[in-house]
């Protein structure tokens, strides 16, 4: 009973603190301020002294009374929030530290890590081949290095070939850029001045410096390793070169080098020739590029003074090349002239440089880039037979009006050593690709020559996705042989998911049958792999082929592995990314791994580039998305093909440098059991 009167004073109180409440909230729903700890409630019945609630909000520091004097201020200090003029008052927000907002782990990563300032990447691939009872291969690659940028960056690469034979290391270097300063150690990149090849392939070391305008100097030298195994020595090398001095707005490039080479062994050398007597020379450069709205002109030339031949001799080389690059045409007209005994310093033996030698490249857009033609020529000619050959193609593609449909016709003419006889190409295909992935392509192609030859090939090619990742693909093909049907082929691929996205599977069979086996059916090709991502921009992958070539079965097995890490900054920052869109295609020989020049290459069968004297071919600018590769086999030497598939599948991403794309080239072997 005690308790009584004591909880009833309580309740006035309690009403009265509730009634101010609910006061308050009624004001600040008419615009009057409150104060950073009130709460909304419901509305109440207005009228309250102003100047009473302007002290408290005074007292308590969250808000002041304005000059009204003055017009309103329109701009608001930091934490602080203006309300309607005619209040005279400013909010200012009190900063709760128990107060966490929500952010997403992948943010709070992000925040953390900083901005992106370069990238380390690795890769390791291994691939085994046994073909028959008795032969078996291994070819190897590693490669390591670290980006910080567009002037700076460290990497080291190796590559190999092992066999019962021999074992051979087929590139390692050293490189590295810092700022201005390029260097480079064991197989150095191909090297040029103007339009000639200077060095194709030097093992040894180079020291290359920027200098203000876009030009530079470079020194080198090493040894150029012999493409015939233990048969012949190699040959030395060293030189300096000063490239693309400005001189008004046109620019000059000089060049000094030295080349020598020893004996071959006795008995070694026969069967590659009689150029093996051993001697030294060394040659001078002068290069000249000059700009101009009508293109671009440069002009190259070589003296040469050496005692290859048995006699101390001169000789030189002489280039001239156009250019022009404009948005609706691309073209380039070459000539280059050399003397009977000029040589071409860094390539295997000092090999004689062509006495001849033109080409010209030429593709033109039309209808907003609809539609293109193309064309292009080669013609050399020397005191080796071997290097005599005259090559010509002309083209045409574009879509047909809005159907999606593309079409494209070309055509060949090829003359080379060392039978010389007129080989002719002509192809044609149309195709589709719908927006949810479908391809349709058909192909038909017929080749002839002075021989007899009559080849007509029809090609197929249909790919769909039915469910999500699915991908399933059917390639048919019919050859015919001096107008007879000589064989069938028909290949079937197809990849899925497994278990995660980042897995995937692929398995492949393709099914042939012959007129010399009687067409009977027979499993000339199968294949499964696996890819996955251990990590988002990881990728390994694993492969087993097994295949039929040439009558010898064969068995293949491919693993690799890329690595790719993201290199970040202390402070915070947005993140950037740096990447390029060229594309690198590279033919080579697959006994000796040097490259195979004046190969022709396609890219989505519209863009085509002829490989340098290292055997490369570069696509610029190449888009995102899906491409097709492939080597025009019309276009390597006589009777040389490509191992396996001639043709690859790259997928272009944007912030990320293409993977270059290897295609190796070899002589069919037929062996014969008794």
């Amino acid at each position: 009973m005690a308790r009584t009167p004591r909880a009833d004073a309580r309740i006035p109180a309690t009403l009265a603190l509730l009634r101010s409440g609910l006061l308050a909230a009624a004001l600040i729903a008419t615009g009057l301020p409150r104060t950073a700890g009130a709460q909304d409630g419901p509305p109440a019945p207005a009228g309250a002294d102003s100047l009473a609630l302007l002290a408290q909000a005074t007292e308590s520091g969250t808000a002041s009374p304005s000059v009204q004097i003055r017009p309103a201020r329109t701009f608001t200090p930091d934490g602080a929030q203006l309300l309607e003029p005619g209040t005279g008052f400013t909010l200012r927000r009190v900063v709760n530290p128990r107060y966490r907002s929500f952010t997403l782990p992948g943010a709070l990563g992000a925040a953390r890590l900083g901005k992106l300032i370069g990238t380390e990447y690795a890769r390791a691939q291994v691939t085994r081949r046994e073909s028959g009872p008795a032969f078996n291969s291994t070819d190897w690659e590693v490669l390591a290095g670290r980006d910080n940028g567009a002037n700076h960056g460290v990497e080291l690469s190796a590559s190999g070939y092992s066999s019962p034979a021999y074992d051979d290391l087929r590139t390692l270097r050293l490189s590295a850029r810092q700022g201005p300063l390029e260097w480079s150690l064991g197989d150095v990149v191909s090297q040029s001045i103007g339009t000639l090849p200077w060095i194709q392939r030097l093992r040894g070391g180079m020291v290359a410096h920027a200098l203000p305008h876009g030009s530079d100097w470079r020194v080198l030298g090493g040894v150029v390793p012999t493409l015939s195994h233990l048969a012949s020595p190699s040959a030395g090398l060293g030189g300096v070169m000063i490239d693309n001095l400005p001189f008004e707005k046109n620019s000059l490039s000089l060049g000094l080098i030295g080349f020598g080479r020893r004996a071959s062994p006795g008995g070694a050398a026969r069967g590659f020739g009689p150029d093996t007597l051993a001697g030294a020379g060394g040659a001078a450069l002068y290069a000249a590029r000059i700009s101009s709205g009508y293109g671009n002109v440069s002009s190259t030339l070589m003296a040469q003074v050496h005692n290859l031949d048995g006699s101390p001799a001169l000789a030189g080389l002489q280039a001239l090349e156009w250019t022009l690059d404009r948005p609706t045409v691309v073209a380039s007209i070459r000539d280059q002239i050399g003397t009977s005994n000029a040589r071409q310093p860094g390539t295997d033996r000092l090999i004689a440089a062509p006495r001849h030698e033109g080409r010209v490249n030429a593709q033109l857009r039309l209808a907003s880039g609809r539609a293109e033609a193309h064309l292009a020529g080669l013609t050399s000619s020397g005191s080796d037979p071997g290097l005599a050959a005259e090559t010509a193609q002309i083209g045409a593609s574009g879509v047909l009006g809005a159907s999606g449909w593309y079409t494209g016709l070309d055509f060949s003419w090829n003359r080379r050593a060392p039978t010389f006889d007129d080989e002719r190409r002509i192809s044609a295909q149309t195709g589709r690709v719908s927006e949810r992935g479908n391809v349709v392509l058909m192909r038909v192609e017929r080749n002839t020559d002075d021989s007899g030859r009559d080849q007509l090939q029809l090609t197929g090619e249909g790919s769909m996705s039915p469910l999500p990742g699915l991908r399933a693909s059917l390639e048919p093909r019919l050859d015919w042989q001096a107008r007879m049907f000589d064989r069938a082929l028909c290949s079937a691929r197809l990849g899925w998911p497994l278990v995660f996205p980042s897995i995937r599977m692929s398995a492949s069979v393709t099914v042939s049958s012959a007129r010399a086996r009687g067409f009977q059916g027979e499993l000339s090709e199968a294949s499964v792999g696996l890819s996955f991502s251990p990590r988002p921009r990881d990728r390994a992958s694993f492969e087993a082929r097994r295949y039929e070539e040439s009558g010898t079965r064969s068995f293949e097995t491919t693993g690799s592995y890329d690595l790719q890490a993201n290199r970040y900054s202390n402070p915070a920052g947005p993140p950037s990314t740096r990447g390029t869109g060229t594309l690198v295609v590279t033919v080579a020989r697959a006994d000796s791994a040097s490259g195979v020049p004046d190969a022709l290459v396609s890219l989505d069968g519209k863009e085509f580039r002829f490989t340098d004297g290292e055997g490369v071919a570069r696509f610029t600018a190449t888009p995102p998305g899906s491409h097709v590769v492939s080597v025009v086999e019309s276009s390597l030497p006589a009777y040389q093909r490509v191992v396996g598939a001639a043709t690859a599948f790259v997928t272009i991403e944007r912030g990320r440098t293409p993977e270059p794309v290897r295609f190796e080239i070899a002589r069919p072997v037929r062996k014969v059991r008794f």
